[in-house]
């Protein structure tokens, strides 16, 4: 159903996903004119507190996306999960209106650097890329807030107390490494040039730096096995010890008869005892070269002889089988990933989907030890994990026993990354359970539901993907920014009020320069990047650097 309707610029969604809705509520709050087209009935109440104006509702698929006027708008943002869809829907728009400006939703970044090259004014963005890196620091950061990706390097907002700089000023700490201070307590960018308190141990800082250095700040969590009970550690080496009761019972029973043919033998044939060990094992391995027969032999040697034979002939079959059995076990077991393994100090990543491969990227670049659970063995990315030669497990990580193989309770974190918010949820709890000091990252769709999960369920970290991504997309929808070559990379809350990461282009940044850019009340200068890709967070020649990042109080149309 097509709404009628002041359509004239402004920006259209066009499918209400998750990311879809999170773009939506970013864009209106910096008063860009926002248009929905989604079958939007779960959302209309958002919608309609956030005076969003939906233009079409329905299923949205080409037939729809005909029935609607695309002159009409400045840009259009493709945020839905099927990738095919949201391609075929951009050439459809680009051969509509040929200034419009598309944003699309792909995971293949290298596919959507081609478009990018070859279509006039389309932005291609990943949802998995933008928020992998804040699953990943997540997973090893005590306190984190929010992480991204700047040229290969993560760059992290975290908090720590300030026992790591007591007796420091703000300017002591900037001026001495690569970070800056966002936060004191409850005040929001302390002025350096004005504030001259040293530091507390018990005070509450946020800061901003390269991963490296949050690494050395702030330390990264480590295994903690203190945890174990001299009753599993007895149990787990009986388990490691533990021999199939099959196989037991036949070399048992091969021992005896052999035993007991070398005895009889050696007493009734006048055979010493290493001729009987030697007859009695060529008549085993069924060789019988013939040196030593029964032919002149008596009736009971016979007797023996024959039961040895076929016992033996038994036996042998038996217990050549079951360790063939176990060898072609075993192989299986490491091809499937069911082997348990004896990783210390490792990252477990559960779910292996878009999200889950870019985190697994994001932690391999952090040289960190991965071992990854997923339940599909089709899993399109399993190969990824075979090729890098990391341990993986094809099992539901929801069982105990499933994270038993994956040794837990010597792991440092785990990531529940599954496109499932129960799943990942029950996996979180489970694995409490089994160490109740884990510290446990969820992926949550839904931002609101991922907060209530950290307060009600004591759960360390609960992200969700698309609230961490949509600024990004929105920043690449809106004109006004992208015409003031703007971009936005993230939004965290500090202390009741919003901040927002962005990044401004060539122009502004040698205005800036001129200006002698220093913090303020509303904006600070995080860092700098030239055209080589280079990262400074000296304000000193910043004409020379290419673009600007700063983290400025979010103020809808002041940002």
């Amino acid at each position: 159903m097509c709404v009628e309707g002041d359509m004239s610029g402004g920006v259209l969604i066009f499918g209400l996903s998750h990311v879809g809705l999170r773009i939506a509520e970013i864009l209106n709050d910096t008063g860009a004119k926002v248009f929905v087209a989604a079958d939007a009935r779960q959302q209309s109440a958002v919608l309609h507190d956030k005076a969003i104006e939906l233009v079409f509702s329905g299923r949205c698929d080409l037939a729809a996306l005909k029935t609607i006027d695309l002159t009409t708008y400045e840009s259009i943002v493709l945020p839905g999960e099927n990738e095919l869809f949201n391609l075929q829907a951009a050439l459809f728009v680009r051969e509509i209106n040929p200034d419009i400006r598309i944003v699309v939703r792909l995971f293949n970044l290298n596919l959507g650097r081609k478009l990018e090259a070859s279509i006039k004014n389309i932005r291609v963005l990943s949802v998995s890329a933008a928020a992998s890196s804040s699953f990943a620091t997540s997973a090893l950061i005590e306190r984190p807030i929010r992480s991204f990706k700047i040229n290969g390097l993560i760059m992290v907002t975290y908090k720590v107390k300030g026992s790591a700089f007591e007796g420091k000023t703000v300017l002591d700490i900037e001026s001495t490494r690569d970070i800056k201070v966002v936060a004191v307590n409850d005040i929001v960018f302390p002025n350096v040039l004005a504030d001259k308190a040293t530091i507390a141990a018990d005070d509450d800082l946020l800061l901003f730096s390269t991963y490296a250095t949050a690494k050395e700040v702030s330390g990264v969590r480590q295994s903690d096995a203190r945890h174990h009970t001299v009753k599993r550690h007895r149990s787990s080496l009986f388990n490691r010890w533990q021999i199939d009761t099959v196989l037991l019972y036949t070399l048992l029973a091969l021992i005896g008869i052999a035993a007991f043919s070398v005895s009889y033998f050696h007493h009734s044939e006048r055979l010493s005892l290493v001729d009987s060990l030697y007859f009695v094992i060529t008549v085993l391995t069924t060789v019988g070269f013939g040196d030593i027969n029964l032919k002149d032999s008596d009736l009971g040697a016979k007797a023996v002889g024959m039961i040895l034979m076929l016992s033996g002939v038994s036996l042998s079959a038996i217990l050549f089988a079951i360790i063939t059995g176990g060898l072609i076990k075993k192989r299986l077991e490491l091809f499937m990933g069911r082997k348990k393994m004896g990783l210390k100090g490792h990252i477990i990543l559960c779910g292996f989907g878009d999200v889950g491969v870019r985190v697994f990227e994001d932690l391999m670049a952090l040289n960190e030890k991965v071992l990854v659970i997923e339940k599909n063995p089709e899993n399109k990315y399993i190969q990824i994990l075979r090729q890098s030669n990391v341990p993986f497990i094809i099992s539901d990580a929801a069982l105990e026993e499933t994270l038993r193989l994956a040794n837990l309770r010597h792991a440092k974190s785990i990531i529940c990354a599954t496109d499932d918010d129960m799943k990942n949820l029950e996996i979180g709890l489970n694995a409490r359970a089994v160490k109740s000091h884990m510290r446990v990252v969820l992926r949550i769709f839904d931002s609101e539901f991922a907060q209530m999960i950290q307060k009600h369920f004591n759960i360390h970290v609960a992200l969700s993907s698309a609230a961490i991504a949509a600024p990004t997309f929105a920043s690449a929808s809106d004109v006004e920014h992208e015409s003031a070559n703007m971009e936005i990379h993230a939004i965290i809350n500090v202390h009741g009020q919003r901040l927002a990461i962005a990044a401004y282009g060539k122009d502004i940044s040698e205005n800036a320069a001129n200006a002698n850019i220093k913090p303020g009340p509303n904006t600070i200068p995080l860092f700098f990047v030239n055209n080589n890709g280079d990262i400074s967070f000296n304000t000193i020649g910043l004409s020379q650097w290419d673009k600007l990042y700063c983290m400025t109080k979010w103020g809808g149309n002041n940002v």
